[in-house]
């Protein structure tokens, strides 16, 4: 179900923001602003939405890395 108004949400490296999650309302698909970091064991990354859109609450994101 996409959201049913503009959402977005920053993306966190260790408390930092660098980067965010932008999906508009109706749209099934959204922009991702990050730039490529490297990731130590012990790393934390999370993502924090600004505004709750129960439209939202099965989001699913897919982070790809290589090892």
């Amino acid at each position: 179900v996409p959201p049913s108004a503009d959402w977005s949400a920053t993306i966190y490296h260790n408390g930092s923001a660098v980067g965010s999650i932008t999906i508009v309302a109706g749209a099934h698909s959204g922009s991702v602003s990050c730039p490529q970091m490297t990731l130590a064991p012990g790393d934390r990354l999370h993502i924090v939405a600004h505004v709750l859109d129960v439209a939202m609450l099965d989001l699913l994101i897919v982070l790809r890395g290589v090892i």
